[in-house]
């Protein structure tokens, strides 16, 4: 702990004060290094994942998070090319005999533009690139694809991909190769966000217009990266323009959006800011019959950024998020919940070959229930400071090393009764407060331009201190007595997290590769539903429950077409899973008075196949993905202690997203997916016993729900151009979506009721969520 304090210290240190002369990185005599940032020339904003490289050598590199790159080569003259999906590539003449920095602005291109020069490096990273497992998403993919509501969503376009699958339809929830939802890391930039949901889990907190960069991981999770077992959704939000003013956004049946962002100074410090409002309440009038008068249900959030270059070497970056839910019922009961996150970064450029970056982040989630003068309240904080530094050795080698410690604050439940409230109680619980660390080193290697390794180690502690009461069970799990601590240290768990992943270039056009991880997860959701609703209580581990971990190995095989057009990959894992949580038989989160006594932890494994085949230009562009997957479960007294199917176990799962430009302004989308009914404890019998009729139920997850597959279509029609003084003043398009085509009534759920004419028969009942639902969005942009 010391050790890991005193490097985020030094990190600190450095990264506030100017750098001596003996700390500058020496250059091997007769190389030196070209540096510089991407950009967009239309906003001035860096492009994340730019690829700039060395003709004559073949050797290049990919821009950063903040769009920096760096490259050491032997002095001589060159071209030096930079290329990003959707611009057109320039190509800068170079003399390499000092270090020197280039800049590139790229333009964008047209469509017909793009089909001829944006290939090559670009097209092809699926091949050159050691991680595996890795999506990184287009915000014009995301906004191409139809979507319930007319409104677009990262979250649900991760679902189309292969190896992660829905948690309810409509929902934003998701599973990545056989994990709970809970065991998904999400980042706002670098802030962890606990619940993603507004409305229930039909929108998410992610607005597209505020978004620069997606990255989704399902596998080969870089070192620098911990603290879930499954996947990481990293989301960075843009900058704003230092260039000129912009104003943007979207007017829809249930929600309004707006964006703005331009300069303060010009080509040094710029702005974002981006607004949502649903009014889906607005419409409750025409159901008097069905809602009460005064019921509400809407959300709003906020999106705000704003970046300062100081000098080239050093930039400050401060942004944040907040958002709020409410669903008020007749003024009988509310629900209320809502996310909000604060993160200022500091970026240092030591020399050209050195970059280092310091965080100071802030996170905080919180839900409410209100109903007869009783509020209960629940929320989980987080404080967290880190320090990250990236050394560019060569092209051929990439260090990095850097080291995080957050400081999490629980407050699992606070029950606050008013004076004409039934219930007279008060009842404010105790906060658990917990540390976590972790300090991680990993290095990027190319040997011989055909094997790419990227190996590392992370190491990760986590301890519970402070006033705090732990409850001691028996072997039954029944409370028999309480702990009291009152300060200090009281629990300590440790982790040592290595990853490995190879990229074999078997040809040009193909590559094999595997990876190897073991992660840890200290801190757990606790649920009793499929989808994540705002009632979900995430709670740290402590002396009665270990940090679940999890190991996985996978391996991939794949193919480019020789002009990159069409990409195909399969990847096929295995992973093991130990001390997962689950709850016991029949368990109740609400009555109880310690969660530990109303969950089970055991063991799980997952396995399953993964393929896809992406066309990845032209006009007609999308993707097919398979996935056979099976995870499984065995916990201590369920099930008779037999493994069972896990909540997540769907067998089968088929996504089909498609987008033509039918003509220069008319463009179509359409997805469908298909997947196997998800696995249910349902009642095979009853019995009666002194007048009560009782039901029997079958082994645990032993019964599934029918199989679930939908088709959305979605037309996106591009308005005229509105011009002033020969320049585009006004773009818009209008999109017409259709979710649930053919109204497929998928199952949420399956209910049993008492026949009101004898009560010995029993119906089941399907209770599903949404039939058919047109849409329509007007988009503009100014």
């Amino acid at each position: 702990m010391k050790k890991i304090i005193w490097l985020l210290g030094i990190f600190a240190l450095t990264a506030k004060t100017a750098v001596p002369q003996q700390l500058a990185v020496a250059t091997p005599q007769g190389k030196h290094t070209v540096s510089g940032t991407v950009s967009d020339a239309a906003t001035g904003e860096e492009l994340i994942g730019a690829t700039v490289y060395i003709k004559e050598l073949g050797a290049g590199t990919t821009t950063n998070t903040y769009g920096f790159y760096s490259l050491t080569v032997a002095d001589a003259d060159y071209e030096l090319v930079a290329q990003f999906i959707g611009y057109t590539p320039v190509t800068k003449k170079i003399s390499l005999s000092q270090n020197i920095k280039v800049n590139f602005s790229l333009e964008t291109t047209t469509t017909e533009i793009e089909q001829v020069v944006v290939q090559g490096e670009k097209l092809n990273k699926n091949l050159t690139r050691p991680d595996m497992g890795m999506e990184k998403l287009q915000i014009a993919t995301i906004k191409s694809i139809p979507a319930l509501f007319g409104e677009t969503d990262v979250i649900k376009s991760i679902q189309f991909l292969p190896g992660v699958g829905t948690s309810g339809e409509g929902f934003i929830g998701y599973n990545v190769r056989g994990g709970g939802t809970g065991q998904n890391m999400m980042l706002l930039d670098e802030a962890t966000v606990y619940n993603a949901a507004h409305l229930f889990g039909i929108f998410s907190v992610f607005n597209n217009d505020a978004l620069k960069d997606v990255k989704f991981y399902k596998g080969g999770m870089p070192a620098e990266y911990g603290g879930r077992l499954s996947s990481l959704l990293d989301v960075h939000m843009k900058e704003g323009s230092p260039q000129k003013f912009g104003v943007n956004g979207g007017i829809g049946l249930l929600s309004s959006r707006l964006t703005i962002d331009g300069p303060i100074l010009k080509d040094r410090c710029s702005f974002i800011v981006s607004g949502r409002r649903s009014y889906m309440d607005i419409f409750f009038p025409l159901y008097r019959d069905e809602i009460p008068d005064d019921t509400k249900l809407y959300f709003y959030d906020m999106n705000a950024k704003v970046n300062f270059k100081v000098n080239d070497n050093n930039r400050l970056f401060a942004s944040g998020y907040f958002g709020r839910d409410v669903m008020n019922y007749a003024g009988v009961m509310q629900i209320d919940y809502g996310n909000r996150t604060l993160t200022t970064r500091y970026n240092h450029l030591f020399n050209d070959r050195l970059f280092s970056n310091l965080s100071v982040i802030y996170s905080h989630f919180m839900y409410g229930l209100e109903e007869s003068d009783t509020r209960w309240e629940s929320s989980i904080r987080d404080w967290n400071a880190k320090a990250d530094v990236t050394f560019f050795a060569t092209p051929q080698n990439t260090l990095k090393t850097g080291g995080q410690l957050t400081y999490h604050k629980f407050t699992p439940f606070t029950v606050t009764a008013g004076a004409n409230s039934p219930n007279y109680m008060k009842n404010v619980s105790q906060h658990n407060k917990s540390l976590e660390y972790a300090a991680y080193v990993s290095h990027e290697t190319k040997i011989g331009g055909i094997i790419d390794i990227d190996y590392g180690l992370r190491m990760s502690m986590f301890q519970n201190f402070g006033k705090a009461e732990v409850v001691n069970l028996d072997e039954n799990y029944n409370a028999v007595d309480t702990t009291r601590h009152e300060k200090g240290i009281f629990n300590t768990y440790k982790g040592i997290e290595p990853r490995i992943s190879v990229n074999w270039r078997v040809t040009d056009k193909a590559s094999v590769k595997a990876n190897f991880q073991q992660t840890y997860q200290y801190v757990h959701l606790a649920s009793t539903t499929m989808s994540p609703l705002p009632i979900d209580s995430w709670f740290a581990s402590n002396p009665n429950v270990k940090p679940e971990r999890c190991r996985m190995v996978s391996l991939g095989y794949f193919q480019n077409t020789q002009n990159d057009m069409y990409a195909f990959s399969a990847e096929t894992y295995y992973k093991k899973m130990y001390d997962v949580v689950d709850f016991k038989d029949h368990a109740d989160m609400f009555v109880s008075d310690d969660i530990a006594t109303q969950i089970r932890t055991g063991q799980g494994y997952s396995y399953g196949l993964e393929l896809m085949l992406k066309k990845q230009e032209g006009k007609f562009t999308g993707w097919v993905s398979y996935t056979y997957s099976r995870t499984f479960t065995k916990v201590e007294t369920i099930n008779n202690n037999e493994y069972y199917p896990s909540n997540y176990d769907k067998p089968h799962d088929l996504s089909v997203v498609a987008t033509y430009d039918v003509l220069p302004r008319l463009h179509v989308s359409l997805n469908w997916v298909y997947s196997t009914g998800a696995p249910r404890t349902l009642p095979t019998g009853r019995f009666e016993y002194n007048g009560v009729i009782a039901p029997v139920y079958a082994e645990r997850n032993a019964l599934r729900l029918p199989d679930f597959h939908r088709l959305d279509l979605s037309a996106t029609f591009d308005l005229k151009t509105v011009e002033r003084k020969g320049r585009p003043w006004l773009e818009q398009n209008l999109n017409l979506s259709i979710y649930n085509v053919y109204n497929r009534h998928n199952a949420a759920s399956i209910m049993f009721e008492q026949d009101e004419h004898d009560p010995s028969v029993m119906t089941a009942e399907k209770l599903y969520m949404f039939s058919i639902f047109p849409s329509v969005t007007y988009n503009f942009k100014f």
